[in-house]
């Protein structure tokens, strides 16, 4: 891991997001379809753009398409609504795109969709919390009804990025016609492997399974599951009481503690996967904070090497994998651009110490 002039880091570890499934009820469940998912959240609008937050996002990327999807085995972006892509120039891409798909209401899917979506999302008078995913846009183009132009205000590496993990198309048709753009949110509807049967605050999300859903890839296959309903349950504790009665079949996001206190019952089932979010430690190193110990380079290594990490991944990530969930840098090598050769330096109290000393902190000093 290199040092930079004004920050050394120490990556703590993934994010891991843990899932609780109780599996007798989940088998009965199967025989009606439907996988029932406690909500931290109350959720009455499924828009990213208008209502960011965890719960929201994890229905509306059900519902809605973007170009393309991101295959983090093959490390490739793979055409979702997308057929192909190529830069005609740095600032200019060219997207070819698929035929015979159809939104939700049975309307038909083309480059109309597309073009208003950037166009209205890029505007500069159109504002949200995450303008940043669309300002790169200068404009969109139709160059025929299954063929746009995007154009960038300047070259921008991440463009597939955005369209293939953060930019999903809106049915011009429908969402041109709004007044309120955000109410869109209510009854969405996308080119998406599930549509929306109902969104409500109180009641919660119930989504099913879209039969028509055929231009999936294998970033983005076709639904399994028919009905998939979220409750909201902000309370942790009452989410663990509905899955040992029955109410619910899942929870995710499920801290530690708890996760290690239902594993106890047979009945549950612990499933973890590994986020692209991370922890690490900021250290000044140029004396902006005037703590003068930073600025030396012996101090910023024993702090590196007083922090036991590996530890810290077992007692605070619910699922958590020393080696795996452990990194050497900021960045995963499934994502693309992302290499690194070096590593960090290795837990070692008592270097740690001997460093300090050396640096004539032997004592210790302030942070304060």
């Amino acid at each position: 891991m290199k040092k930079s002039d004004s920050y050394s880091l120490l990556v703590a570890g993934l994010l891991s997001v843990a899932v609780l499934l109780v599996t007798d009820i989940a088998v009965a469940q199967k025989s009606k379809d439907t996988l029932r998912i406690g909500l931290r959240e109350q959720v009455g609008l499924m828009s990213i753009i208008y209502n960011a937050r965890p719960e929201t996002g994890l229905f509306e990327r059900e519902v809605l398409d973007a170009l393309l999807s991101y295959n983090p085995n093959t490390r490739k972006y793979e055409g979702l609504l997308a057929q192909s892509w190529k830069q005609i120039n740095p600032t200019t891409l060219e997207v070819k795109l698929k035929k015979g798909i159809k939104f939700h209401d049975g309307s038909d899917f083309n480059a109309d969709d597309v073009v208003y979506t950037l166009n209205w999302a890029a505007d500069p008078k159109i504002r949200f919390r995450f303008k940043s995913s669309y300002s790169w846009v200068k404009v969109a183009e139709k160059i025929d009804n299954y063929t746009v132009r995007i154009i960038s205000k300047k070259p921008f590496g991440p463009a597939l990025a955005r369209l293939g993990v953060t930019i999903v198309i809106f049915p011009s048709d429908v969402h041109g016609k709004l007044k309120v753009k955000s109410d869109f949110g209510k009854h969405p509807i996308g080119t998406g492997r599930y549509k929306v049967v109902s969104i409500d605050r109180s009641t919660g999300i119930k989504v099913v399974k879209n039969p028509d859903y055929k231009h999936g890839n294998a970033a983005k296959p076709a639904a399994k599951i028919g009905t998939i309903i979220g409750i909201p349950m902000p309370d942790m504790q009452t989410q663990m009481a509905q899955l040992m009665v029955g109410g619910i079949d899942l929870m995710h996001g499920v801290p530690k503690s708890l996760a290690d206190e239902m594993l106890k019952d047979q009945r549950f089932n612990l499933s973890s996967t590994t986020g692209v979010n991370y922890f690490y430690m900021a250290i000044d190193s140029v004396g902006r904070s005037k703590v003068e110990a930073l600025k030396n380079i012996k101090v910023r290594e024993a702090l590196m090497r007083a922090i036991d990490r590996k530890l810290i991944i077992k007692a605070v990530v619910p699922g958590g994998d020393p080696e795996k969930h452990v990194i050497p840098a900021l960045c995963l090598r499934i994502q693309v651009g992302c290499d690194f050769s070096s590593q960090p330096p290795a837990f070692d109290r008592a270097k740690a110490k001997s460093l300090l000393k050396e640096a004539g902190y032997g004592e210790g000093f302030s942070l304060v």
